[in-house]
């Protein structure tokens, strides 16, 4: 039984591939965008979580495309894709991310006092890891932020010294 090759269908199948692609590396710049600009607003790794989750997604389409082939190298060959392409866009991303605090707070710093209002210990399998929760007043606003408490050193009604970005409030420093 000959099987026929079909134009159409490879046409059809090249332009799918074109789509996925274009729509992958939309949610790459998308995730890219998310965690630089966004990752701090959410103390705790649920936004970054699902930003890694979504970038690594749409990593894995071009991967796909153009290598999968199901060979017993292919576990080798996932694994150097990713550590090639998706490092050098995960580690960019970081490095950018910092910069972006780090100009924040030195172009838009202002100090101001937040009142620790809330202690909480957050368990994991085989972690405690104590937070405290305050609030500050910046813009008019009230925002409310957590950090860790290291050494059990922040008590309920302590007062903290915050460097605070005035034009993203959300990005702080705790000065003490």
């Amino acid at each position: 039984m000959k099987i026929r090759y079909n134009k159409r269908n490879n046409a059809a199948n090249k332009n799918r591939n074109r789509y996925w692609l274009i729509a992958s590396i939309i949610v790459i710049i998308a995730c890219s965008y998310f965690g630089i600009f966004h990752s701090h607003r959410y103390f705790g790794f649920d936004l970054n979580l699902w930003v890694v989750l979504a970038g690594g997604l749409a990593l894995y389409v071009p991967y796909y495309i153009w290598l999968e082939n199901n060979s017993k190298w292919d576990k080798l060959r996932t694994l150097l894709y990713y550590l090639f392409i998706g490092g050098p866009i995960i580690y960019p991303v970081i490095i950018l991310h910092r910069y972006y605090v780090e100009k924040q707070l030195s172009d838009h710093g202002v100090t101001t006092s937040g009142i620790v209002t809330e202690l909480y210990i957050k368990r994991g399998k085989s972690s405690r890891t104590p937070y405290a929760i305050f609030t500050y007043e910046l813009n008019g606003k009230v925002w409310t932020q957590e950090v860790i408490n290291k050494d059990y050193s922040l008590l309920s009604g302590d007062t903290l010294q915050l460097l605070c970005s005035e034009e993203d409030p959300e990005i702080f420093e705790v000065i003490k």
